[in-house]
């Protein structure tokens, strides 16, 4: 029973790849037992060099297996987005329709021509084709039900 710690922290050096020389880190025994993923005690530690080479082995350990989860997670991940990505899409082709096409019928265009005759016939009298233009219109309302009626939805 003393005043200061009864126990040294554990030092582990480090080597550079750039050969700057050791970093050392200093562990508490409440570190060490966190990485080895054991519960927090307050009696017992690692001692001695077989201690220091376990220390190692348990941060090499610790490193790779946070390594393998973030992979894991970095892969679940992209995953979702892929199936997110590839669900809207799909729900895309599906609302997706093409739209159709509308073509001039026949009636119409021979009451068009018509109309363009008799302006020709009357230039400066217009009010003389009014029988062609109402021609036309009830053409061009009859043709435009017949293209609404054919193209919708039966869900509607």
């Amino acid at each position: 029973m003393g005043v200061g710690p009864s126990k040294q922290p554990e030092t582990i050096e480090f080597k550079r790849p750039e050969g700057e020389g050791p970093v050392t880190v200093s562990l508490t025994p409440n570190m060490l037992r966190s990485l080895r993923g054991l519960a927090l005690e307050t009696n017992g530690g690692v001692k001695g060099s077989k201690g220091k080479q376990s220390l190692d082995e348990v941060v090499q350990n610790r490193v790779q297996r946070e390594l393998e989860l973030q992979k894991q997670r970095k892969l679940n991940f992209e995953k979702l987005n892929s199936d997110l990505l590839l669900r809207e899409a799909d729900d895309l082709i599906r609302r997706q329709k093409i739209a159709p096409v509308s073509v001039a019928q026949a009636e119409v265009v021979a009451k068009e021509q018509a109309l363009v005759s008799c302006y020709k016939q009357n230039s400066g009298r217009t009010l003389n084709c009014w029988k062609e233009v109402e021609d036309l219109k009830a053409a061009v309302l009859k043709s435009q039900k017949d293209f609404f009626l054919s193209n919708s939805d039966s869900k509607l």
